[in-house]
């Protein structure tokens, strides 16, 4: 039943978009495992951008007719206790479980590109996009080649810096998933200064850590001897390091990235920086607890994904682990609360906070 007046929350909490990601994999299975238990409804008010009628086939796939979610038009008339969605099309969707396929494809970014509307227009406060393969664009006849220089253009900025986030770490990337021979061309002294004064910003406002400290990685194998340094450690890596020292940031570096994580040194930062995506993404797939979350930073949102594919290979199954996207969920909502607080506190200001108030 479609519900037709806004609800008026009993108590301030954030507005989560949830777009849901490739309709023939498992999100509407990780959507239904998070929202069964409703004590997540404490913290955020969710709203799925997706299709009722999608829903209720997986419902019937999983076996779980014993749950619904609330049919609205607009995030305003949200049930702040209940997993609300929106169609994002009133034509038919085909369903083909297990396969990337362009009807799949279309609406996985039809969903991203209607929450971004809302989050830009202040009706919901953050966005957590399900897992979609990068192989989407192509099939739609998209020339981008991932989701940061989607959002990027989405957002019109040249500023997002993707992080990969658990419990154990923070790691961002100097230079995004180009390919390798790009990489010394790409770096600078000027880039590695913007990103480590977006990582200082990120960990003092999104995480609410007052004094970040932040290693910085280096491109050369042993370049923490300066013997065995190579030209971009010295004419690129320490000069911003040594700039942000000056200017009163905690970062240290660069350090060996096979010391760096073997030695466990990573658990004395709270944030790190890697030049490129290898040296971030395989460490932190191998000593995360299966709960990574990217990040898109230098966003007007904040945007939110988890670090998993869409599980086509295992969809209807009923057995994909959801800490990851139950996660990213709980990380959005956090980031509203620490960035309200964060302008309270400096007295920026006023500035709504949570969507319809």
């Amino acid at each position: 039943m479609e519900s037709q007046q806004p609800y008026h929350r009993k108590a301030e909490k954030p507005v989560i978009g949830i777009t849901h990601g490739n309709i023939n994999g498992t999100s509407y299975e990780l959507l239904i495992k998070n929202f069964t238990d409703i004590r997540i409804f404490d913290f955020f008010t969710p709203v799925v951008y997706g299709s009722s009628k999608v829903a209720s086939y997986h419902r019937k796939v999983l076996n779980r007719e014993d749950f619904s979610f609330n049919l609205i038009k607009r995030p305003e008339y949200a049930n702040a206790q209940r997993a609300n969605i929106i169609n994002i099309t009133e034509n038919e969707i085909r369903i083909e479980m297990g396969r990337l396929t362009e009807e799949a494809s279309k609406n996985g970014l039809l969903a991203i590109d209607q929450a971004i509307s809302d989050l830009l227009h202040n009706y919901i406060d953050a966005i957590v996009i399900l897992p979609v393969e990068n192989a989407m664009f192509k099939m739609v006849g998209s020339s981008f080649s991932g989701m940061d220089k989607y959002l990027a253009a989405s957002f019109q900025t040249e500023e997002i810096m993707t992080m990969m986030v658990d419990e154990q770490f923070k790691i961002g990337f100097v230079t995004g998933p180009i390919p390798f021979n790009q990489i010394c061309a790409t770096l600078s002294t000027e880039l590695l200064i913007q990103r480590i004064g977006q990582m200082k910003d990120v960990l003092t406002i999104d995480f609410a850590i007052p004094s970040p400290t932040i290693a910085v990685l280096g491109l050369n194998p042993h370049c923490e001897k300066e013997s065995l340094a190579g030209a971009e450690e010295t004419e690129i890596i320490v000069p911003a390091i040594e700039k942000c020292m000056h200017n009163g940031l905690q970062v240290y570096g660069p350090y060996s990235a096979e010391r760096f994580f073997e030695s466990g040194a990573y658990k004395k930062f709270d944030g790190i920086l890697a030049l490129y995506h290898d040296q971030g993404i395989l460490p932190f797939r191998t000593l995360s607890n299966n709960d990574g979350v990217l990040l898109y930073t230098g966003l007007p949102g904040i945007v939110v994904q988890p670090a998993h594919d869409s599980g086509l290979e295992v969809a209807g199954a009923g057995d994909y682990n959801p800490d990851a996207s139950r996660y990213a969920l709980y990380l959005a909502a956090k980031i509203v609360e620490n960035r309200c607080a964060y302008s309270q506190d400096n007295q920026d200001p006023p500035v709504r906070i949570f969507a319809n108030e």
